[in-house]
């Protein structure tokens, strides 16, 4: 009996964190002028993961993608830099994680700036995303650090439409 209620209480939390993160999950975008920035964001076990891309579209309405942070990084063995993005809610309203700027310094794997992202649920369509520096210090290398991020940093991203 006592194995019984271990198991429900542990599906009922899986299933509450399942639901705390079925919100944020999907394509979000933010379009100023001719440049979009989207965002797809995916589940692996209680974790939320997500890619992010830059494009512009020409005067003919074709996309051209500026950058994108699941780029390939090792072209002999058709290695891709994976997720940039990672992190977890607590109350379905906001996402707390990490993120990886990695179009700042060309195609390397290991040359990212690392932010720390917030993201807060404003209407059912609409998300308040925040990027803010997070200084990690590695004794072993230096890298030189731009100033600023190169994704968007302070935005409003709606969800894209299927």
């Amino acid at each position: 009996m006592k194995y019984f209620f271990i198991l429900i209480a542990l599906v009922s939390f899986t299933n509450i964190n399942a639901q705390r993160n079925s919100y944020f999950l999907g394509d979000w975008f933010w379009k100023e002028g001719n440049k979009t920035f989207t965002v797809h964001f995916y589940e692996e076990g209680k974790i939320l993961k997500g890619d992010y891309q830059l494009t512009e579209e020409d005067k003919l309405g074709e996309k051209k993608i500026i950058y994108k942070s699941n780029k390939l990084v090792n072209k002999e063995f058709d290695m891709y830099f994976g997720h940039a993005i990672n992190g977890s809610s607590t109350d379905g309203e906001i996402f707390h994680g990490i993120i990886k700027d990695n179009v700042l310094y060309g195609d390397s794997i290991h040359s990212v700036r690392n932010g720390e992202l917030l993201i807060i649920k404003n209407d059912e369509n609409t998300l308040i995303w925040s990027v803010t520096y997070l200084e990690i210090y590695n004794k072993l290398r230096s890298l030189k650090v731009p100033n600023e991020f190169s994704i968007p940093i302070n935005i409003s991203l709606s969800r894209q439409k299927k």
